[in-house]
């Protein structure tokens, strides 16, 4: 289904893509059933072992980019060295976004990559109801569904890298559309189930 043919947001209509993705991409759930097994095993984020684990398995699943080897193993160090990243994550700390995602620029600092949607994930896999997950998919339909539903005031690709800015047109959309009953975990499902389920 082309872009702009989705039809506009309501509940029942965003339940029922809900439904489809737990119905059919079975892929797509066993890989969360592993990675909150691997959560549940692992909880904290201090030990360097366990978070190149869960860095790993992250990355193989939900296609972060992290094609570096060297850089896996710098990003398992940064974690496991910040001291109080795991209340930070308790507490929804944004900051932590934005500190994981420019480690990249210290990692190589002649490329404008980020690791943006890794730092998103990764927040996210230990904290779903805190932190939503970004990447292209849902960025191109935020968009779309702005254009053409005005649900906030305009925002460019640039303003979603900004975690804060990202969640709070998330909480945009929710709100506009009568969906604050959702999780940020069922809305991801929805917005990457528009290009992957339709």
């Amino acid at each position: 289904m082309k872009t702009c043919d989705f039809e506009k947001p309501s509940l029942a209509l965003v339940k029922a893509y809900i439904k489809k993705h737990d119905e059919v991409a079975w892929y797509y759930n066993n890989e969360g059933k592993a990675l909150k097994y691997i959560i549940k095993t692992f909880p904290k984020n201090d030990d360097f072992c366990e978070v190149l684990l869960k860095i790993t398995t992250l990355n193989d699943f939900y296609s972060t980019n992290i094609k570096n080897h060297q850089d896996k193993i710098a990003l398992a160090n940064f974690i496991s060295q910040t001291k109080d990243f795991d209340e930070r994550l308790k507490a929804g700390d944004f900051n932590l976004v934005k500190e994981l995602s420019s480690q990249s620029e210290e990692l190589s600092p002649n490329t404008s990559k980020r690791y943006y949607s890794f730092a998103t994930k990764y927040c996210s896999m230990h904290q779903r109801e805190k932190f939503p997950i970004y990447d292209s998919i849902v960025a191109t339909h935020l968009k779309f569904f702005n254009q053409k539903f005005k649900f906030t005031s305009h925002f460019s690709d640039k303003k979603l890298k900004n975690y804060e800015n990202f969640v709070n047109i998330i909480d945009a959309f929710q709100e506009h559309f009568g969906l604050k009953s959702l999780s940020y975990r069922e809305l991801d499902k929805y917005l990457w189930g528009l290009e992957k389920l339709s």
